[in-house]
C-alpha cells in the first residue's frame, strides 16, 4: 500500500467522527433549479468539469477543471497545476467518507488565499449537515434529517487534526442555493463551495502548509440534468377544457350582475 491509500484509509476513518470546522458559513447568494438529485454517493470519478479557481496573495488566480489526472496519480481524480499545487481525491471514495487532498507545491506562487468550487458546469451540488433548524456544522447539536428529495443527511466541512495549517485560519462558505425546479429551495444543497485560508491577511496556504486535508460532501444532480441559475419559472400549466367554461361562466355572471346595475341606477 502507497503512502497515498495509507493518507485515504486514515482519512476514511477519522472523517466523520473529528471535531467540525472552526468557521462554517450558509449564504443565500444567486439560486439554482434543477429536475433532481441522482443520490448522495458521489464519488471523484462522478465530478468531472467540476470548476476550481485558486486565488493567490499578490493577485494571481489560476482557474481548471476536476478530471481524470490520470498516470500522475493513479486512481485518483483532481486538478494539478504545476503553476500553484493540486487538488484531488479518490476515483472511487465518496466525499461523504474521504478527505479531499489539498496541496501548493510551486513556491513562487505565493499562498493560497482562497479556493472556490463551482458546481454547475459539472451537475455538482455541495452537500450541508441540515437539521430541522437548517444547515448546522459537525459539532452543532440537533439530528441529522433528508432535506431535498434525492438528497440524505451529510457532514458539512470538516478538517482533518493532522493539517499543520491552524483551523482557526480557515472558513468555509457554502453559496448559491439550489432548489428542484418549480420549488422553493429546502437550504441544504449549493452549488458554490468556498475555502478561505488566513482570515484575509494574506497568511495562507503555502509549501509549508505540507498536504491539507478537508471533508466536503457532494451530490450530482440526475443524468441529463443541469443547474439553470434563477428561481423557480413560471407556471406554464394549459388550463383544462373545464376550466374555460367555468371562466366563461364567470365572466357571464359578471356581465350579468353589471348590467342590473346600470339599470336600477
Amino acid at each position: 500500500m502507497n503512502v497515498r491509500s495509507v493518507v485515504a484509509v486514515l482519512a476514511s476513518v477519522i472523517l466523520g467522527t473529528t471535531a467540525g470546522a472552526q468557521a462554517v458559513q450558509f449564504q443565500n447568494g444567486s439560486t439554482f433549479t434543477t429536475s433532481g438529485i441522482a443520490g448522495f454517493a458521489t464519488t471523484g470519478s462522478m465530478m468531472t468539469g467540476l470548476r476550481i479557481t485558486a486565488n493567490f496573495s499578490g493577485g494571481s488566480v489560476f482557474s481548471g477543471t476536476w478530471g481524470d489526472i490520470g498516470s500522475s496519480s493513479p486512481g485518483n481524480f483532481g486538478l494539478i497545476d504545476s503553476n500553484w499545487g493540486q487538488l484531488t481525491l479518490g476515483a472511487a471514495q465518496n466525499t461523504n467518507n474521504f478527505f479531499w487532498q489539498l496541496q501548493v507545491t510551486n513556491p513562487l506562487a505565493g499562498t493560497l488565499t482562497s479556493l472556490t468550487f463551482n458546481g454547475g458546469p459539472a451537475g455538482v451540488v455541495f452537500d450541508c449537515r441540515y437539521t430541522v433548524s437548517g444547515c448546522d456544522n459537525v459539532a452543532g447539536s440537533g439530528t441529522a434529517i433528508d432535506g431535498t428529495p434525492g438528497s440524505s443527511g451529510a457532514i458539512s466541512f470538516q478538517l482533518s487534526p493532522t493539517n499543520t495549517f491552524p483551523a482557526v485560519g480557515v472558513t468555509a462558505i457554502y453559496s448559491n442555493l439550489v432548489g428542484l425546479t418549480g420549488q422553493p429551495p429546502v437550504g441544504d444543497l449549493f452549488e458554490q463551495f468556498t475555502l478561505q485560508f488566513g482570515n484575509g491577511n494574506g497568511a495562507g496556504l503555502s509549501t509549508e502548509s505540507g498536504a491539507f486535508l478537508f471533508g466536503v460532501d457532494t451530490d450530482n444532480v440526475l443524468t441529463g440534468s443541469v443547474l439553470v441559475p434563477g428561481g423557480p419559472p413560471p407556471s406554464t400549466t394549459v388550463p383544462e377544457p373545464s376550466t374555460y367554461v367555468l371562466m366563461a361562466a364567470g365572466l357571464a355572471g359578471t356581465l350579468l350582475m353589471a348590467r342590473r346595475r346600470r339599470t336600477e341606477a
